[in-house]
């Protein structure tokens, strides 16, 4: 069967890009390297009986691709090794760079999986010389079975994409990836299938949403690449589960039945003239569909490496998304009303745009076009981390500093002028700098442009 367009498509175009073009950032990860070694030993076990779990997968590494082309680079520089528990449920992960000191890691990333139980990942710090023994308590894995049915009540024939997420946001790699690319991880997960079944397992157990999406499928591939693209139309939302429970060491059962909302999205796809020598990736549009509604203020008109956090927040957070090369338009009917994100243009130079989509009407988004103003060099892989607030008006150069603070300055968050002494009233609770970045643009419509090295303007959208 042909694969159908999801996030490993989405990494392997911009890989395209990466190795066609000079001027694209190099990863800052190589900038410092480790300076002493040391191992990560340790036993997994059974959460409830306490027993040993043999063949369980082990292994850090959250740099980006550390399963693939970067493979001997960041085994080199210690930040990527991997294992397989044995019949007494130990492993060692040897080689890695300590951190702390000199070194500008903070912990590893240790994942563990296994086809019976939920994944596990937990920060372990290895300081100098030294060695780590941990234990790790898996969790029996929970499952959710999708039946999505027709008009006829039987299972839908032909191609389907079915799409679980997190309610509570957690993050997982499914089954069958590669497990250790945690950088990858996301709080959803899309499978296409073609007899309208599938079971979700390696679940945690909690609530999840599930949406059914009906694909039209171009027969044109991608030159290089070889997949299948999306239809300029005919592509259909058929259906939804708010949420389902899922429970350790059982599995859910949800039917999908076809929903009616009568709307029909059309997307102008931005014109981008491309330059000699490009692959035919750029010349290939990309549409990705999002109900988080700030992800236009990750499209500052800049081109994008494949490692670039950015593409990442954009491609966890899509509903659909999918190449149409030769389009002037797309076009996906039924989905629900509300407010979306929608996102065109090449895959590395996306913009975009939010919409409101309105029951029993057609709605038309024009993206804006445009050719790259340059290469991003600003690395956001670090808007992962949390900023703790209280319940309380912040002055704008206040919160700059605190996203600052929780980024070691890499990169720093500066305020516009305009914009210092404006305050923001904020509830309590942690958040992400993604998030609050993303909230902050929701409502005052403020967006972060690059402002040289490793320093980021937040401002008053322009673009």
């Amino acid at each position: 069967m042909r694969r159908v367009i999801t996030d490993s498509l989405f990494r392997s175009a911009v890989l395209v890009f990466l190795l066609s073009s000079a001027t694209t950032a190099a990863p800052l990860q190589d900038a410092r390297p480790p300076i002493h070694r040391g191992k990560i030993t340790g036993v997994v076990v059974h959460g409830v009986t306490g027993r040993p779990i043999s063949g369980a997968s082990v292994g850090v590494g959250d740099f980006g691709d550390s399963g693939g082309s970067n493979y001997a680079r960041h085994r080199e520089q210690g930040l990527h090794d991997a294992s397989r528990t044995g019949a007494d449920g130990r492993f060692e992960l040897d080689g890695l760079a300590f951190t702390g000191g000199e070194s500008s890691l903070k912990s590893h990333p240790l994942v563990v999986t296994h086809p019976d139980f939920a994944p596990h990942r937990v920060d372990v710090a290895l300081p100098a010389d030294r060695t780590v023994d941990v234990t790790v308590k898996m969790t029996p894995a929970a499952a959710v079975r999708v039946t999505a049915l027709g008009e006829d009540g039987k299972p839908l024939a032909g191609l389907l994409l079915l799409r679980l997420e997190a309610l509570d946001g957690h993050r997982f790699i499914p089954p069958g990836r590669d497990r250790h690319l945690s950088s990858f991880a996301s709080s959803t997960w899309s499978q296409p299938v073609r007899d309208g079944r599938f079971m979700f397992t390696e679940l945690r157990a909690g609530e999840y949403a599930i949406d059914a999406i009906r694909l039209g499928v171009a027969g044109a591939a991608i030159p290089g690449y070889g997949g299948p693209v999306l239809a300029a139309s005919s592509t259909r939302f058929h259906g939804r589960v708010a949420s389902v429970r899922a429970r350790s060491g059982a599995a859910a059962e949800v039917e999908i039945t076809p929903a009616d909302h009568g709307t029909r999205l059309i997307v102008k796809i931005p014109e981008f003239s491309g330059r000699a020598g490009r692959p035919s990736v750029l010349r290939s549009p990309f549409v990705v569909i999002s109900r988080n509604a700030a992800l236009p203020v990750w499209t500052d008109g800049r081109a994008r490496s494949p490692e670039d956090a950015r593409l990442g927040r954009i491609q966890k957070h899509a509903l659909i998304s999918g190449f149409v090369p030769g389009a002037a338009t797309f076009a996906i009917e039924n989905l629900p009303p509300g407010t979306y994100s929608v996102l065109a243009g090449p895959v590395v130079l996306l913009r975009g745009a939010k919409v409101d989509l309105a029951g029993g009407a057609d709605t038309t988004v024009e993206i804006p076009s445009g050719d790259p103003q340059g290469p991003a060099r600003v690395d956001l892989g670090r808007l992962d981390r949390r900023v703790a607030l209280e319940a309380r008006p912040y002055r704008v150069a206040e919160l700059c500093e605190l996203m600052t603070r929780a980024l070691e300055s890499r990169p720093a968050l500066r305020p516009a002028p305009a914009l210092r002494d404006l305050t923001v009233t904020l509830t309590a609770g942690e958040i992400t700098i993604w998030d609050l970045v993303e909230k902050l643009h929701l409502e005052r419509n403020w967006g972060v442009t690059e402002e040289g090295q490793d320093v980021l303007a937040l401002g008053p959208v322009e673009r």
